[in-house]
């Protein structure tokens, strides 16, 4: 029915949003072609979590924009001690400590970084970035800024230093 509505021109745009990647593709999957015009993902995408890349080559391939929310792993890539919104586990906090040393060398704050990550596949046409105050506000403008300037040369060393798997696409130039 909701198909129904847009063909009728009663609504815009289809969209689904949800925290499990892996259930969005299925939604997608399991729908006619040109369902779905975006879709929102939560937490799968980012520095630390990459479980929404089928879901990413789906929506590339299928013309379907992304909106991609939790690019700081629940604030963990931002200062905070917390993934998936609980207590980060150690091995989580060593691959962060590794992405915080990585954009250490090429001068760039690890926010700035995970922005700029999160925004590197095609099909993601947005950012979701929840702010708290005007102060945080202002953080994320200048983030937004300096996450275009974020060298190319990073990715590579990223997969590298095994801080991206290889099946992670990167940009070449």
């Amino acid at each position: 029915w909701v198909l129904e509505l847009k063909k009728n021109g009663e609504i815009q745009e289809v969209s689904a949003g949800l925290n499990d990647a892996a259930y969005l593709l299925k939604l997608i999957k399991s729908c006619p072609k040109g369902s779905f015009d975006s879709v929102l993902i939560a937490g799968s995408w980012n520095l630390l979590d990459f479980s929404a890349f089928e879901l990413l080559c789906e929506c590339e391939e299928n013309n379907i924009s992304v909106h991609n929310a939790g690019i700081y792993a629940s604030g963990l890539l931002v200062g905070g001690d917390t993934f998936r919104y609980k207590k980060a586990p150690a091995e989580i906090v060593e691959r962060k400590d590794k992405w915080e040393r990585l954009a250490e060398k090429y001068k760039l704050p690890l926010p700035v970084v995970a922005f700029s990550f999160a925004s590197l596949p095609q099909c993601v046409s947005k950012i979701v970035v929840g702010v708290k105050s005007i102060s945080e506000l202002n953080s994320t403008i200048s983030i937004l800024k300096q996450s275009s300037f974020v060298p190319i040369e990073i990715w590579k060393e990223a997969k590298d230093l095994g801080l991206l798997p290889d099946f992670v696409p990167i940009p070449s130039s």
